[in-house]
């Protein structure tokens, strides 16, 4: 999830050193897709329910069906948002220790929160957390987001890719002759792409094709600084990038080379294309679609317990008709997504931001 994730600024190709008072343009279309991303995702877990429960009515399996792609989407823009906040052209990159820090606070607090209220949500419908009896082990590499964790909440094995990420760019902030462990992780991955997956969950993690969506993330950040092409281009892209992703329920995704061509490339499309329009002003962001991707982190973690309710609600009404289950499910999207954003103003964006400072002057 940068995803995910990250809710620092984002300047545009005209942004000044941070010494400057100067006025910074904001990318708002990444908060648009972040918002986007995490809504899709919403939906997909919707139409899980809805397709197993309610099979005759199969219109939501088939328009929501690609909805995971909000993952593939949260990839992109993460590798997109740490080049951009990271080794901005106009900016120092910060230190090793400052990067880490601020990775770990913007990842940790919010999720080990949500456990909590993933943990509540369940003893309230169902009177246990799922698989309370696993070792503590595998709790603790859960809760520490190690590869490979058995999840708690069922989206957090996205974050074990995200902190994965952050490292590899952490390694290079350490030491730039590093640069070449990023390029062995991107050739493993490319070889593991297109031969048999290693059956290994370790090594399947390391060179995942995840890693490719985060460097086409890091190419659209590079591409956007050019801002060189017609708006009738990034026109063009956008069309036809929308047009592959809905491509993607017609195709069986379990292949992971398919996964990343359908849902991976449409996802770097949009992006450029988007960010490029922005950047060249032919398009204005704002309002309501950012402050839905300001609280993305929020929505992608605290909609399994929001969901939990639902699922006990129509497992117990099983006989309630499918408009019912519509209806409730809009109106889950709705409330899951006003209180997000409440969260993250209240309490999320206060708690970082102090934190942040904290840490920062303890490293000064």
């Amino acid at each position: 999830m940068e995803y995910l994730y990250s809710n620092e600024k984002l300047s545009a190709r005209s942004t000044v050193s941070e010494q400057s008072n100067a006025p910074v343009h904001q990318l708002n279309s990444i908060q648009l897709l972040r918002g986007v991303a995490a809504i899709l995702v919403v939906a997909y877990h919707l139409s899980l329910f809805s397709g197993e429960h309610y099979k005759q009515v199969k219109l939501v399996s088939q328009l929501f069906g690609y909805g995971y792609a909000g993952v593939d989407l949260f990839f992109v823009i993460s590798g997109f948002v740490i080049t951009y906040s990271t080794f901005s052209k106009n900016r120092k990159p910060p230190g090793l220790l400052k990067y880490t820090s601020k990775r770990l606070i913007r990842i940790f607090p919010i999720y080990w929160a949500m456990v909590l209220v993933f943990w509540i949500a369940c003893k309230l419908t169902y009177g246990a957390v799922p698989q309370a009896d696993r070792p503590i082990a595998d709790w603790l590499t859960a809760f520490f987001l190690i590869p490979t964790h058995l999840p708690i909440i069922p989206v957090s094995w996205s974050l074990s890719h995200e902190l994965f990420f952050y490292f590899l760019i952490g390694l290079v902030l350490y030491s730039h002759n590093l640069w070449v462990v990023l390029g062995l992780v991107v050739a493993g991955t490319v070889y593991q792409l297109f031969s048999t997956p290693s059956i290994k969950p370790l090594i399947w993690f390391v060179f995942s094709p995840y890693n490719l969506e985060f460097l086409g993330g890091v190419g659209v950040a590079l591409l956007s600084r050019i801002n060189s092409f017609p708006k009738t281009v990034y026109w063009a892209l956008l069309l036809m990038s929308i047009v592959w992703l809905f491509i993607g329920p017609a195709v069986d995704p379990g292949n992971p080379a398919v996964r990343l061509v359908l849902f991976g490339v449409s996802s770097i499309g949009v992006l450029l294309a988007l960010t490029g329009l922005e950047t060249s002003r032919h398009i204005i962001v704002g309002g309501a679609f950012t402050k839905l991707g300001d609280a993305s982190y929020i929505i992608y973690l605290i909609h399994p317990s929001a969901l939990v309710f639902l699922y006990k609600f129509f497992e117990k009404h099983p006989s309630l008709p499918f408009w019912a289950f519509a209806c409730a499910a809009i109106a889950l999207l709705v409330i899951v997504s006003q209180v997000s954003i409440l969260i993250h103003y209240k309490l999320e964006k206060p708690v970082l931001n102090r934190l942040n400072k904290l840490v920062s002057s303890r490293l000064s």
